[in-house]
């Protein structure tokens, strides 16, 4: 479904970039089904070390943050820096893992077609989307199957052009409930798929 919502940009002067894991699982369909290469940026959830499973916000490999700034003012100032060096430091860990021979992507200049699997908070996106506009390319498209409608807002004021192919009207639970099949993705899942797209856009 979102390859068919981004049929515009088959075979143009672009690139396909997943967040692992499960992004990148859904980025590989839409660059398979679009002819393009596929790549990754990396980002890691922030959460409340009280809450590990509450999102305040993400932070991506080289430092770019997205985070809910109500939260960050109740936090410790120190607590929060050591916060996000710890993930900053996860991130570019993961990225050594993952990235592989798709390491050194130039996006000047090109189409990067940011996808996830699903958005719920926005913050990795938002970490995400201030990642590659570092690398200018000529254009930041945000691409993913499901996210709610007050994200979307908030993705449009900061990418070129956001595609969401179902868009809820009341976002209920987690993005793995508006899937059939929502299995886990494992790193070397990644790692595999990634190596087998670089050799076929050789």
């Amino acid at each position: 479904m979102l390859a068919k919502d981004l049929a515009v940009y088959e075979g143009q002067r672009a690139i396909v970039l997943g967040l692992p894991r499960g992004g990148v699982m859904t980025a590989k369909e839409v660059a398979t089904a679009l002819n393009l290469p596929l790549c990754l940026v990396v980002v890691k959830k922030i959460s409340l070390p009280a809450d590990p499973e509450y999102a305040i916000g993400a932070v991506s490999e080289s430092g770019e943050v997205a985070v809910n700034q109500a939260i960050q003012a109740e936090l410790d100032k120190n607590l929060f820096l050591s916060m996000i060096k710890d993930k900053k430091s996860e991130a570019e860990k993961r990225a050594q893992l993952l990235r592989g021979e798709c390491h050194g992507q130039d996006l000047e200049g090109k189409i990067a077609i940011i996808v996830d699997d699903g958005i719920a908070t926005g913050y990795t996106m938002l970490a995400a989307i201030k990642e590659v506009k570092k690398h200018r390319p000529s254009k930041v498209v945000v691409a993913s199957p499901v996210a709610p409608s007050e994200v979307v807002g908030d993705l449009k004021k900061f990418a070129d052009e956001v595609v969401i192919s179902y868009i809820p009207e009341i976002f209920i639970g987690s993005v793995g409930a508006y899937y059939q099949s929502f299995p886990e993705v494992k790193d070397q899942d990644v790692v595999e798929l990634l190596k087998k797209s670089h050799h076929q856009n050789k």
